[in-house]
């Protein structure tokens, strides 16, 4: 287990579940909030392509080169165990509460 997960949990059994939610709900947001940028430079980036090279691709080419794309900066800026959790973990935040 990583030390910042320990740390995490020592933190955890000292709160309200109120506060554990609260704190997942605003990590969440950070998340979100970095995710949009990352979606965003992917695009900025797709633009610079296109201008530097002259290629056009297809819509849904685009698309899957996009999405390796977001999924890379993801691995970049975030832990790489965690960038594939990303989603599922956004949609289920009640699925990360601690044991009773």
């Amino acid at each position: 287990m990583k030390l910042d997960t320990l740390m995490v949990e020592a933190i955890a059994a000292t709160c309200r579940e109120r506060e554990i939610e609260g704190a997942i709900r605003e990590y969440l947001e950070i998340a979100e909030f970095l995710d949009q940028g990352i979606r965003q430079q992917v695009e900025f980036d797709a633009e610079s392509l296109t201008e530097a090279t002259g290629i056009s691709l297809l819509a849904g080419e685009w698309e899957q080169c996009m999405s390796v794309q977001r999924q890379a900066i993801r691995w970049t800026f975030l832990d790489p165990d965690d960038a594939s959790e990303f989603p599922r973990c956004a949609r289920a935040p009640s699925a990360r509460r601690r044991p009773a």
